[in-house]
C-alpha cells in the first residue's frame, strides 16, 4: 500500500533507456517521467504496469510497451481523441491531464493548459491542496507492518506539523487519500482470506475525510496517528492531483 502511494508522489527517479539512444522520445527526463506516471518496473521478463486496468493505457500493449503507450499517448494528445467508457468530459487532455503535461513537455511547448474540464475543475476544487502531508495510523510505532499497512496522505489548506495527531481538531475540509482493496459488503471471510492472499480484488485510490479517520482510528481503535508533512509547492501538488486525478477514474491494481 505504502510503496504504490510513494510512486504516485515522487513521479521522478532515475531509470535506463527504453526509447532507443537514436529517437527523439529518448529523452532522460521525459522517461523517467513517463516510467513513473505509467507505474512500470522491470522484471526479469521486461517491463511491466503495476496498474491492471486496461482503460488506463491508451495502446493496446500498453501495459507491458512503455516505448509504445508512450507513442500511442502522443498521438492521442495531439488530436485530443474522446476516450470511450468515461461519463462527463471525455477528451484525452480533460481523462490524463497529468501525462498531458508529460507530453507537453516532450513536445516542448512553451504554455501548458487543460481548457473546458469542468469535471477535473470541480473535483481538483472540492480538495484542499495548499500543503500535503503523509500520515501513519500506527498502534504499534515499532512494527513496519503496523505502520506501512496505515499510510495515507493528506491534504490540507492549514500548514501542518510533524506530531502525534491523535487528540487534535482535524478540519472539516482537510481530504484524506487512501489506496485500500474495493471489497462488498457480502464478502464472506473465507473469499475475504482467499481474495487478498491471491490478488482477487481491485485496489483503488480513494479519499475520505481527515476527521472520519481520526474517529475511526484514534477514538475507535485507540491508534496513534503520526503526521509528517511533505516540502511540495503549489505547483508540485497541483501536478500531483492532476495524476490522482487520472487514477481515481481510470486505474486499478490487483489488491494483495
Amino acid at each position: 500500500m505504502v510503496k504504490i502511494l510513494l510512486m504516485t508522489l515522487f513521479l521522478v527517479a532515475g531509470i535506463s533507456d527504453v526509447f532507443g539512444s537514436n529517437e527523439k522520445s529518448a529523452s532522460f527526463s521525459v522517461q523517467n517521467k513517463w516510467i513513473k506516471t505509467m507505474h512500470y518496473e522491470k522484471g526479469f521478463t521486461g517491463w511491466k504496469s503495476r496498474v491492471d486496468s486496461s482503460l488506463f493505457f491508451i495502446s493496446k500493449d500498453g501495459k507491458t510497451n512503455p516505448k509504445e503507450e508512450f507513442l500511442a499517448n502522443i498521438r492521442a494528445y495531439q488530436k485530443n481523441n474522446k476516450i470511450y467508457g468515461i461519463d462527463g468530459d471525455s477528451s484525452y487532455r480533460c481523462i490524463y491531464p497529468y501525462r498531458s503535461r508529460v507530453i507537453s513537455e516532450f513536445l516542448q511547448e512553451k504554455t501548458f493548459s487543460v481548457e473546458h474540464c469542468s469535471v477535473l475543475t470541480k473535483w481538483k476544487g472540492a480538495i484542499p491542496h495548499r500543503h500535503v502531508s503523509i500520515i501513519f495510523a500506527a498502534q504499534f510505532p515499532s512494527h513496519p507492518a503496523s505502520v506501512f499497512g496505515h499510510a495515507f496522505l493528506r491534504f490540507s489548506d492549514d500548514p501542518v506539523h510533524p506530531l502525534n495527531v491523535s487528540n487534535s481538531t482535524p478540519s472539516n475540509l482537510d481530504q484524506i487519500l487512501g489506496f485500500a482493496a474495493n471489497i462488498s459488503e457480502e464478502t464472506g471471510a473465507i473469499k475475504y482470506a482467499y481474495g487478498g492472499l491471491t490478488g482477487k480484488f481491485w485496489g483503488e485510490y480513494s479519499f475520505q475525510q481527515f476527521h472520519q479517520v481520526i474517529k475511526t482510528y484514534a477514538n475507535i481503535e485507540s491508534r496513534d496517528i503520526w503526521e509528517f508533512p511533505i516540502n511540495l509547492n503549489r505547483s508540485d501538488i497541483d501536478k500531483l492531483l492532476d495524476h490522482l486525478f487520472e487514477l481515481s477514474r481510470t486505474a486499478k491494481f490487483n489488491y494483495y
